[in-house]
């Protein structure tokens, strides 16, 4: 049971970084801007995974980073949605 539940933080976490990495990449080459719904969703997922990898790990400073990473995306979408 312990490493069924290690291998799913661990893809949480991988998850994590190939999104935030995805988004960073897309919006640099100029296929998504800071306005478009999937760059937004994928920090924000991406943010979550890595979140979950981090409260495992016990990794609290880099935990507080990526729920700020977190928030700050929930305010983007939030505003992208509202048209705010």
């Amino acid at each position: 049971m312990l490493r069924r539940h290690r291998a799913y933080v661990e893809a949480f976490g991988w998850y994590g970084v190939i999104a935030v990495v995805l988004a960073y990449a897309m919006h640099n080459v100029g296929v998504w801007t800071a306005r478009d719904v999937p760059y937004v969703f994928l920090n924000i997922s991406g943010g979550i995974g890595l979140m979950i990898d981090n409260w495992m790990h016990r990794a609290y400073q880099s935990m507080s980073v990526n729920i700020v990473w977190i928030i700050v995306g929930s305010y983007a979408l939030w505003k992208i949605i509202t048209g705010a």
